[in-house]
């Protein structure tokens, strides 16, 4: 009990270093998937759509939460799982047009691609908001780009947006709706300063 109590209430996860130099190895492990099992994209986006849930929730979650540290600890890691959840959508785009064997420069001449009329469009959208967010997410370019890195990687919201409506064009799926209307509520409660005391007794 009393380890449960210092994980969630403060944020101590131990072997921390490590676990942090692990989630960047397991990162990219998306890409190693892919060449093996590029025809499971739908998997990729399965999964992708949950970390990226994940990622856009927990920072306003540790803003109202702040009782729980393991939410602040967990924000110290977003990074990480950012670039896990960019390179499985990434796995997710790539995987669909070698399985479907459609060039990658086809959505450049073919009009059909950008029919927002359909699902398609809104996922090419939502991948290519999501490139320079992966690109720049190190330490290299945050010193190059200094106050601008935190307004680039601002573009995640439209990549969550548009995943969002491209699964829900896809699939019909009102979960997705949901999902994206629970991290508005609690990013408008971190907004507004809104916070939510926890009690507890050490």
């Amino acid at each position: 009990m009393e380890f449960l109590f210092r994980l969630i209430f403060d944020g101590r996860i131990p072997f921390m270093s490590f676990i942090r130099k692990l989630l960047y190895v397991l990162a990219f492990s998306p890409l190693v998937f892919l060449i093996f099992y590029y025809n499971h994209y739908k998997d990729f986006a399965s999964y992708g759509w949950g970390m990226l849930v994940a990622v856009m929730l927990i920072r306003p979650l540790a803003d109202v939460f702040t009782d729980l540290r393991i939410l602040r600890t967990l924000v110290s890691l977003r990074r990480q799982f950012g670039i896990f959840t960019g390179f499985l959508l990434l796995s997710h785009a790539v995987g669909f047009f070698v399985s479907n064997q459609i060039s990658f420069l086809a959505p450049l001449s073919d009009s059909n691609f950008w029919d927002f009329s359909g699902y398609i469009s809104w996922g090419l959208l939502g991948i290519i908001a999501a490139i320079p967010v992966l690109i720049t997410s190190n330490n290299f370019f945050i010193r190059i780009l200094k106050s601008r890195w935190k307004t680039l990687q601002r573009l995640t919201y439209l990549l969550f947006i548009f995943g969002g409506i491209h699964i829900y064009m896809l699939r019909g799926r009102t979960d997705v709706l949901v999902h994206i209307g629970i991290v508005a509520f609690f990013w408008v409660l971190a907004l507004f300063g809104v916070k939510i005391k926890m009690n507890y007794r050490k």
